[in-house]
Formats: C-alpha cells, sequence, structure tokens
C-alpha cells in the first residue's frame, strides 16, 4: 500500500475520522495487514496492478482479486470478499478519484436492491465489482440527466451513501404524506401538544426553576420519574402533581432505569402528547429566536423526531451551590459550539422504543434537525443550535459534580469519570452563553421570592 500512497495522500489532503483514508472498517483493515503480514509477495504483486498505466479499472482490480485469491488457495488469509472489494475500489479511487468509486458493499448493495438491481448471490467477487462500478456509472449519468449537480464520483457515491443509510427519509414519499396526515388528525385529540420526560434524583433545589422555565417556552405537561431520591422533591412537585401540571412515577430500576423510564413513558403517556422531549434535570431546552417551542415543532410534524443540539456549561468557578437562577449563575462554557450528540423529542405515536438517552427507532421516517435535515443513530453530521438548543448545565459547583459523581448514572448503572477543574470551571465567554438570559425576567416572576434565594 505504500506504493498507493502518495496518490491517496494527493486526493484526501488530510484526515477523516482522526485516522488517514478511514474509507474501510477495522475488520478489513486488519485482513490488509494480515495478508502483508503472511505473504508480502502476493500482496506486492495485486498492489503493483494498480500502477500500471493503459489499463482499464476492471483489469486493475481483477489483478488486485486473483492476488487475494492466490493468497486466499495457499492458507494465508481468510476469504473475505467484502475487504477485497474495499480495498480493491479504494487503490482504483486513487489511480482515478473523478470517475471511480470506493465501493462499499453493503451501502452498494442495499440502494441496488431498493432500484431493483441487486447483484443476486454467488457471483465471483471480480463480477461483482463490475455489476457496482456500472451500477455507479449509470446513476451518475442519469444524475446528470435530470439536472442533479453531481461533479463527479465522489459526489455520487456520496449520495449513494446517503440514499441507502437514509432511505427511510428519501426512497419513498408516502412516509412523509402519512406523517403530515396522521400528525394534523392527533394535533387536536392530545391532551397538550408539548411534554417533557426526565428522570431524576434529589434535585429538589432545581426542580421549580426546570419546570418554570420550560412552561415559559411552551412545555404543557411533565412526566417525572423519581430515582430513590432522598431530598424533598415531592414536597416541590406537590402543587404541579395536585394541577396534574406533574405526572411522578417512582423508578427504580437499577442499573440502567432510564432507557427503560422513557419507553415506559412512550407506552402509558404517549397519547397524552403529539410531542415529548426527553431530556435531564440539567437540560434546559428552548430557541435563540425567543419563538414558543410548540411553534416551531408545527414546521417539524411531517416527521418522528427532532434532535437538538446542546452547549455545555461548567462551574463558572462555583466551588458550593450559589444562590438565584442557573440560567443566570452558569454563563461560561466549555465549547462555544457545542456537540454534534442530540437529545430527542418525539412524536410518540412513531416511536417505537428507546435506542439510548439520546435517541429514539422510529416506526416510519427518520429524526431530523432542526432544519429538517436526516439524523442517524444520535448524532448530527454538524451542530446546529439557531432554532433549537439545549443548555447542558452539566457541573452545577464543584460540590454538586462530586456528589454527582459518587452516585451511579441513571442511564447505565455506571459511575462518572472524574473530570480535571480546568474543563469543569468551563470555558469562554460568548453571544452563545447569554442566548438564554432573555428568559431570566419571566422566569423571576413565575419563581416570585424564591428566585432570590434559589429554589425551593
Amino acid at each position: 500500500s505504500l506504493l498507493l500512497q502518495p496518490a491517496l495522500g494527493t486526493v484526501f489532503r488530510g484526515q477523516f475520522g482522526g485516522r488517514p483514508y478511514s474509507l474501510t472498517d477495522r475488520r478489513q483493515n486488519q485482513w490488509l495487514q494480515n495478508w502483508a503480514g503472511a505473504d508480502e509477495g502476493s500482496l506486492t504483486r495485486g498492489l503493483v496492478g494498480f500502477l500500471e498505466e493503459g489499463v482499464g479499472a476492471e483489469v486493475r482490480f481483477g489483478t488486485f482479486a486473483r492476488a487475494a485469491e492466490e493468497a486466499e488457495l495457499a492458507g494465508k488469509i481468510e476469504p473475505d470478499a467484502g475487504a477485497v472489494l474495499a480495498f480493491g475500489s479504494l487503490f482504483n479511487f486513487a489511480v482515478e478519484p473523478e470517475s471511480l468509486p470506493v465501493v462499499d458493499a453493503a451501502l452498494f448493495g442495499q440502494l441496488e436492491e431498493v432500484l431493483g438491481a441487486g447483484l443476486g448471490e454467488g457471483l465471483p467477487v471480480i463480477e461483482q465489482y463490475a455489476r457496482h462500478l456500472e451500477f455507479a456509472r449509470r446513476l451518475h449519468a442519469e444524475m446528470d440527466s435530470y439536472g442533479i449537480q453531481v461533479r463527479d464520483m465522489i459526489d455520487t457515491q456520496s449520495l449513494i451513501r446517503i440514499a441507502a443509510e437514509e432511505q427511510k427519509m428519501w426512497a419513498t414519499e408516502r412516509a412523509h404524506a402519512g406523517g403530515v396526515r396522521t400528525a394534523s388528525a392527533r394535533r387536536g385529540r392530545a391532551e397538550s401538544y408539548l411534554s417533557v420526560c426526565a428522570i431524576y434524583r434529589d434535585e429538589a433545589p432545581y426542580l421549580r426553576e426546570w419546570i418554570e422555565f420550560h412552561r415559559l417556552v411552551g412545555v404543557e405537561k411533565f412526566f417525572l420519574y423519581n430515582d430513590r431520591s432522598k431530598d424533598a422533591h415531592l414536597e416541590v412537585l406537590e402543587p404541579y402533581v395536585e394541577d396534574s401540571t406533574v405526572t411522578l412515577h417512582d423508578w427504580a430500576v437499577f442499573p440502567a432505569g432510564q432507557p427503560p423510564a422513557y419507553d415506559h413513558c412512550l407506552t402509558e403517556h404517549g397519547d397524552q402528547s403529539r410531542w415529548i422531549a426527553f431530556i435531564d434535570l440539567d437540560e434546559f431546552l428552548f430557541s435563540p429566536t425567543y419563538q414558543p417551542l410548540p411553534e416551531l415543532l408545527a414546521e417539524l410534524e411531517p416527521w418522528p423526531g427532532v434532535g437538538v443540539n446542546s452547549v455545555f456549561f461548567g462551574t463558572s468557578g462555583h466551588r458550593t451551590r450559589p444562590t438565584g437562577l442557573v440560567i443566570e449563575n452558569y454563563l461560561e462554557n466549555d465549547d462555544g459550539e457545542g456537540k454534534l450528540a442530540i437529545k430527542s423529542i418525539v412524536d410518540p405515536a412513531r416511536a417505537a422504543r428507546c435506542e439510548s438517552v439520546h435517541s429514539f427507532a422510529y416506526r416510519d421516517g427518520m429524526a431530523v434537525n432542526e432544519h429538517g435535515y436526516p439524523i442517524r443513530a444520535n448524532r448530527t453530521k454538524s451542530v446546529s443550535h439557531s432554532l433549537l438548543r439545549i443548555n447542558h448545565y452539566w457541573a452545577r459547583s464543584e460540590e454538586q459534580f462530586r456528589a454527582k459523581c459518587a452516585a451511579p448514572m441513571p442511564a447505565t448503572g455506571t459511575f462518572r469519570p472524574w473530570y480535571d477543574m480546568r474543563r469543569l470551571s468551563g470555558g469562554r465567554l460568548n453571544d452563545a452563553s447569554h442566548a438564554i438570559l432573555e428568559y431570566a425576567p419571566a422566569l423571576r416572576a413565575a419563581l416570585g421570592e424564591s428566585a432570590k434565594v434559589g429554589n425551593p
């Protein structure tokens, strides 16, 4: 592979995913390493073919595939057609990056099946490559004929990946239209438009501010799960329970009680709300535009879930819990641009189950970000929180965070690592840090006298 490294370097000019050229997975990388260690001669013969001038892509790939077969028959390496396809197409791509794709057999095969161009079973790997290559070229030509601006095969293979991974989003218009109809029909039947579900332990000092803040931004109901609290949480929640703002469950599921609590909420309360946001007691969901959340979510009703990025705040130098509002006391964040991980606002009628504290599986469609772009798993492709945002006050004082680290996490039952104080203190001040302060006067009014000294 060293013979081709200059060509690869010219194409990529850097790193992907923290290491160079991460277009192959670990198992495939190990396969190539095993081949290099067991039979360098056959590997060299396979690689030299990519340096030959005046031969076609299929011929170069065939030379590589036959060298791999030679090593397999000699018992030097295990057969692995996927690895042969991945590396053979990668090295071909290094030779002709504008006209040849890197073939991910699973993703190409998935899209080929959807479009009625499946390969079938048992084809030799050389023929598989030829068919995948023909598919990519045909797709490139068809997109070009429809006026879709695909500059080269890099664009085409990227679109193949997107279409395969996100086919629930793009393969049919029926799910989209059905989502709109279902959403509209249910909007009037649900008791509430927007609710919040959270699991907590010993959060009495923060409960009132958290509830009143979210009422200000448009949340109507709260489904709360008490995880063995020993503080005055019941006293704080009593008036909210009495007026049905809060539905309270005792939830002593250990370990990893958080995802089961979320599933319970979907089952027990899914028909009571058009949307349910699943967040924590140290997370404040709002719009930096100051538009009520229901108005923003109305635009996203065609989709079954919305993923929201967060900005993370440390202690802002507080060794012990300060008096006053959380949203005013913590203004220094450790990363002004936030993180790719999401928290979810879901349509409970289309959410099948909780996959993690961050994401859900859906019966149809995919979750999207604030702009309607699809999200796979629990991370967005880039950070975006201009319309929807979570302020995550993950360390509200050194004292509080030490206590937090001494207790197992509800999501996993494991303990948090201890962080150095530089990260705990937060980082820099910027405009994003102050966005939430617009709500401070109204929040103080809602809390009354308790806002002056902390609450309860």
